[in-house]
């Protein structure tokens, strides 16, 4: 009746196809506690009411028979709004029997839990981004000037992480997650082409890895190459059972939720920008029984976001969750991320960065410079080291008598050190990487050291029985052969389970990389922890320390701390070489830690170090380059190796050598070089032998043509074998090393004797030759015939007076005739 009707009035009109014969019949009832008003889909209870609320569509026998379909559907929206929701049905049938029943739903007013998230209704399939998720723009702090608004399709059946990095012109996105029935999506990437860019620059609709996105709009004029941020993707929370009526909303069975706080930087909101990740991961109901889920996935550096290196600019990491058998307490509600609802199936992972919740000993590689890398052949930093497991226990000979981590229950010893190591590839050979290792080692008492190897040997490739190369991971109950550090060290050494570096190809000398090492906490509840984070040159990768409660109480520690400005984070830095190191010492001085009885205390302090060239800043160390040393500038302010070509000359006696100097010289491996020059070229000695202890030998006939034998000490105490000791595993396993280091001490002897022998092979060579010339000029000497020789003096001597003679006489001659003539 027009009459009846006012503007704004709506509803809503199916049509039934008709179909002879049999018919397969599909009944939609909607169960939505959002649009159950009077008339409009009151909420099915009974199967009779299918005929009278039911959405029937028939088709004719057989035609669903193995086939997907689409199935649309308007829906009026709540009484006094007006207006319709447009809802797809996915469906898919194999074949299609007569009484074949399909429940099928969209959630929708489950309860309180069901609250809005990001301005979507939560039960639908919806996004996190922005302030949710981690990102990095260049031009703003405000993730909203840029990525403006980003809506998937309600019933999208994917939970994803995705990671959008823009290069300049266009977006390459990496994929990865699960579907709703627990399916791993193995990553995916792909670069958008030049009509899927022109879709997210006016929000229009968008599919990316299989993920339908109705509106994706961002702000590519706000954009910068290098820019990145994060969507984490949940999947459609469906009606998968029922547990009740369906018209008592609340009481449907729930989908099987995951909501997930990830804080992996363990600082929360800065204000500004986050530094966490929120997520929720919907399964089918019961299919998370049993199931090993992986969370999360990709988080982008706050700091350094600006580069494409895996490791630096942004880390590709997850959150495992162990299910057991019988899935989740189906008595908890669904929690939302950030929710505190009590039994809500909600888990804040605050992970620190050893990746684990508990307060477990952990490894990261904090900084790196891989030459392979700048050279472009290899993007990631784990395609070098590939894994880094630090133990969570000291190693010993345990009650049983085997040799392996202290971790018998009630017995337990935990590992105590914290550290910060740089190790510098000196030598790859044969698939062995050679490294000098430094460290600065602090214990939970606040005990220091500092502690190096000059040759420590890693293979290029898996280095213990776990092997994190293949997948998933091998990963033992335990570990019994771990590559120890410093084992002779006063400590007793640093012990890792696992150490996986990659392929010794990619590796290159003067490759390095530093690590971070934070002791175990587990025996201690209330151990104190500092979470260091670095200033913008390399990365914002934190340092942990751990320290036993009240240990920093009125008191005063000193971290020692290696790092490298690695310009592979910071391309466009100009103040540093790509691999040059800073090898500082932290100091920080503490009142009562918490004196209020606060277990937490976040942002106790906050600074950024200080760099400025020809600054004396502090006094120099190893990595110290020639150029920030004050004494190699002038008062003028000129440096005095402003060239970079000066040329070194060092005399002793007659000999001397040339060395080239430059202004990016380490002081540590100049001071090494010539140490080794004049050590082995100038003063010719090979082995720590004092040169009163060697034999000279001259060589030649001139003066300085000499040689001098060295032979350094083979003894058993010179060769650190007198004493070894094999009773246990672990002085068996020193001794090994003892021996091995004694090996290649006699096989250096070897060479130095086999060179020496050259050349005094060469020399004999030559001395015989001259000896031969100076016995055929002696022999001549005395083989000669005098008699022959005297005879034939005394002819030659008689012929030269006669000529002398007569040459007399013609002269007078002439002389007598002149008085005649007069």
């Amino acid at each position: 009746n027009a009459s009846d009707l006012q503007v704004g009035d709506s509803w809503m009109l199916y049509t039934k196809a008709n179909v002879s014969g049999m018919a397969d019949n599909i009944t939609l009832s909607l169960y939505d506690g959002e649009y159950t008003d009077a008339g409009n889909h009151n909420g099915i209870t009974d199967a009779a009411d299918l005929s009278s609320d039911g959405i029937v569509y028939s088709f004719a026998n057989g035609a669903l028979d193995g086939k997907s379909v689409q199935i649309g559907e308007l829906v009026r929206a709540a009484a006094g709004i007006g207006g319709a929701e447009s809802l797809v049905h996915n469906l898919e049938f194999g074949s299609v029997s007569a009484n074949t029943t399909v429940k099928y739903g969209e959630r929708e007013g489950a309860g309180d839990y069901w609250n809005n998230t990001a301005g979507v209704n939560s039960w639908y399939s919806h996004t996190y981004y922005g302030t949710d998720t981690t990102y990095y723009f260049k031009n703003t702090s405000d993730p909203a000037d840029v990525v403006r608004q980003i809506i998937v399709n309600r019933q999208n059946e994917l939970n994803a992480s995705m990671l959008f990095m823009y290069d300049g012109s266009t977006f390459t996105v990496r994929s990865k997650g699960f579907d709703r029935d627990g399916n791993i999506q193995n990553e995916q990437s792909a670069t958008l082409t030049a009509a899927q860019m022109a879709a997210i620059s006016s929000g229009g609709a968008i599919t990316i890895l299989g993920i339908n996105f109705t509106s994706f709009d961002v702000s590519l004029a706000s954009l910068e190459a290098g820019d990145k941020f994060v969507v984490n993707v949940a999947a459609a929370a469906m009606l998968d059972g029922e547990n009740t009526a369906p018209s008592t909303a609340g009481d449907f069975q729930s989908t099987a939720n995951i909501a997930v706080d990830g804080d992996p930087w363990r600082q929360g909101d800065d204000g500004q920008q986050t530094l966490g990740s929120a997520a929720q991961y919907r399964l089918a109901n019961g299919e998370e029984n049993d199931k090993d889920l992986k969370l999360l996935g990709y988080f982008v550096d706050p700091i350094n976001g600006g580069s494409s290196v895996s490791g630096v600019g942004y880390y590709d990491g997850q959150f495992e969750m162990k299910v057991g058998a019988s899935g989740f307490d189906t008595g908890s509600t669904v929690g939302a991320p950030g929710a505190n609802d009590a039994g809500a199936r909600y888990i804040h992972a605050e992970v620190n960065y050893q990746g684990s919740t508990v307060p477990l000993a952990g490894a990261l590689v904090t900084s790196v410079y891989f030459q392979e890398m700048e050279f472009g052949n290899y993007s990631a930093v784990k395609d070098f080291v590939g894994a880094v497991g630090y133990s969570n226990f000291n190693y010993g000979v345990r009650s049983d008598g085997t040799y392996g981590p202290l971790d018998e229950a009630g017995m337990e010893s935990y590992n105590p050190y914290n550290a910060s190591l740089i190790f510098d590839a000196v030598k790859v050979t044969d698939n062995v990487i050679t490294f000098r290792v430094q460290a600065r080692v602090i214990d939970l008492f606040g005990n220091e050291w500092y502690v190096e190897e000059e040759e420590f040997h890693l293979n290029g490739s898996n280095n213990t029985s776990r092997d994190s190369t293949v997948i998933p991971p091998i990963i033992p109950d335990e570990v019994n052969d771990p590559v120890v550090l410093f084992r002779d060290s006063a400590f007793g050494g640093l012990y890792f389970d696992e150490f996986t570096l990659k392929n010794s190809s990619r590796w290159t000398e003067g490759d390095r990389f530093t690590l971070a090492l934070t002791a175990s906490g587990q025996d201690d509840p209330t151990i104190d922890e500092i979470t260091l984070f670095s200033d913008q040159r390399g990365t914002a990768m934190p340092m942990g320390y751990r320290f036993y409660d009240g240990v920093l109480d009125n008191s005063a520690v000193d971290l020692g701390i290696y790092q490298l400005a690695n310009n592979i984070a910071k391309p466009d830095s100009d103040h540093f070489a790509k691999d040059q190191v800073m090898d500082g010492v932290l100091s920080l001085s503490f009142g009562e830690l918490h004196p209020t009885g606060v277990n937490t205390v976040r942002n106790a302090a906050g600074f950024q170090s200080v760099f400025q060239r020809d600054m004396d800043a502090s006094v120099a160390h190893y990595y110290s380059r020639l150029e920030d040393i004050k004494q190699f500038w002038d008062s003028n302010g000129v440096f005095i190796l402003e060239n970079n070509d000066q040329l070194l000359t060092i005399r002793q006696k007659e000999r001397e050598i040339k060395i080239m100097i430059g202004s990016g010289e380490e002081l540590g491996k100049l001071a090494e070089y010539l140490s080794e020059r004049i050590w082995t070229d100038l003063l010719m000695q090979y082995d720590g032998v004092p040169r009163g202890n060697a034999a000279t030998l001259q060589i030649g006939a001139t003066q300085g043509e000499d040689m001098t034998l060295t032979l350094g000490a083979v003894t058993a105490k010179a060769l650190g074998i007198e004493n070894i000791d094999v009773r246990g595993r672990d002085a068996a396993s020193r001794g090994v090393t003892r021996l091995d280091n004694a090996i290649k001490r006699v096989s250096r002897q070897r060479a130095i004797v086999g060179a020496q022998i050259n050349r005094l092979d060469h020399a004999i060579s030559g001395l015989s030759v001259a000896s031969q010339n100076l016995t055929e000029s002696r022999s001549r000497i005395v083989d000669t015939d005098m008699a022959h020789e005297m005879a034939e003096f005394t002819k030659l001597n008689i012929l030269s007076r006669a000529s002398a003679s007569m040459l007399a006489q013609a002269n007078v001659l002439p002389q007598n005739i002149l008085p005649l003539l007069r």
